[in-house]
């Protein structure tokens, strides 16, 4: 996961390349198993499909770190901000989660 922060140290990023193509995989996958008309394909098609799902309602492949919040950014090209004074962000072992305290997560 490269990250990095301006010469002026007054922003911090981080991307995952994982967290960007697979919701874009997870698509053809569900389109393949779709044209191969294999038994159960229209459960595998589900599957992809909600997988798809929520990589890009979920999970940022790409986030920032500004002075006045966190900018998140979704694959398929969602943007979301989150103001600093309205989200908190805990951070644990496996990762971490960012809470808007008008919305949940």
């Amino acid at each position: 996961m490269p990250d990095r922060m301006s010469d002026d140290g007054r922003w911090y990023e981080g991307t995952s390349d994982f967290l960007r193509w697979a919701p874009r995989v997870y698509l053809f996958m569900a389109v393949a198993m779709y044209l191969s008309h294999w038994n159960h394909s229209i459960e595998f098609v589900a599957t992809f499909l909600l997988l798809a799902l929520i990589h890009c309602r979920w999970l940022a492949w790409r986030f920032e770190i500004h002075d006045d919040g966190l900018q998140l950014l979704f694959p398929f090209g969602r943007r979301l901000f989150l103001r600093k004074h309205l989200a908190t962000v805990r951070v644990d072992v496996v990762g971490a989660m960012a809470y808007d305290d008008r919305r949940g997560r």
